[in-house]
């Protein structure tokens, strides 16, 4: 499965670059994200535009589901660091 930007919840399985233009040059209010069926020890990292740390997490298990609720208005998205797993940001008001 590739990157799907398409609808109000996106699905990330691959790390962005800094270049992604529609995610950097917009700011984005972030409903949720869900980060599932990752390794072990694998990182998951998001920022902004700026390079600011929305988040950084390290999955402690295999398989583990987690959740982050409401992260609010954001300047821009951009995942710079995604081990293995699946991601669901869902965007929009």
């Amino acid at each position: 499965m590739a990157n799907d930007f398409t609808g109000p919840t996106w699905y990330i399985d691959t790390a962005m670059t800094q270049e992604a233009p529609i995610f950097k040059n917009c700011d984005v209010f972030i409903q949720s994200v869900n980060w599932s069926r990752m390794a072990a020890n694998d990182l998951l990292t998001i920022t902004d535009r700026n390079g600011k740390i929305i988040f950084d997490l390290t999955a402690s298990a295999a398989n583990m589901n987690i959740n982050l609720p409401h992260m609010g208005w954001q300047k821009g998205v951009i995942v710079t660091s995604l081990g293995t797993g699946n991601v669901q940001i869902s965007v929009g008001k």
